[in-house]
């Protein structure tokens, strides 16, 4: 009787095969959970951009002194934004996302009591390191990471009323990306 094993070299290539089809695998597990993760940061920051406007909405129909006078700053001319402006932050999400509020940008959040605060100022933005939204710390102070609005007032025709286009914009880096994800929406509120 003649007892027969498995050589060296088949033991090699049997190896080389299982390496090749497990590296196949983990590559195909790693894409599928970039896609996942990059679906639920872009939905989260959907969410994000819905909020904005909605609260705009509300800020423009409200019935209280504090937010009529926030609508009328918003809306007023020295907050609105120009064109160029806006050019200028797009030539800016080609190089990465801003590391600072763009021109005449800012993002509404509601605080600790319930009011609606306005934050423009250069320390209550940070660039986005998971994912754009507002967020509050501890302390209960909020920061915008990566999200912002930048109101336009909109072409007017004769007999038409007011009308501010709010151009509402996110952008951050998704997992396994070099470049920035980024999106936008734009709201047409007319003036009341």
């Amino acid at each position: 009787m003649k007892q027969r094993g498995d050589t060296i070299v088949e033991v090699i290539i049997a190896f080389a095969v299982f390496s090749l089809l497990s590296m196949i695998t983990l590559s195909i597990m790693n894409r599928g959970l970039a896609s996942a993760q990059n679906s639920l940061e872009v939905s989260l920051v959907r969410q994000q951009l819905d909020a904005q406007a909605d609260i705009l909405r509300y800020v423009r129909d409200s019935a209280k002194a504090a937010d009529k006078l926030m609508w009328q700053g918003i809306r007023s001319s020295g907050s609105l934004v120009s064109q160029a402006n806006l050019q200028t932050t797009e030539k800016l999400l080609t190089n990465g996302c801003p590391e600072a509020f763009p021109p005449g940008a800012f993002v509404l959040a509601i605080s600790s009591s319930g009011a609606i605060e306005k934050l423009s100022q250069p320390q209550q933005y940070k660039p986005a390191s998971m994912y754009s939204g507002v967020m509050k710390n501890a302390s209960n102070v909020s920061t915008a990471y990566g999200l912002w609005v930048q109101p336009v007032a909109a072409a007017k025709s004769a007999g038409s009323p007011d009308a501010y286009d709010m151009h509402i914009r996110a952008c951050w880096y998704s997992a396994g990306n070099d470049r920035p994800t980024t999106l936008a929406t734009i709201v047409r509120l007319y003036g009341t």
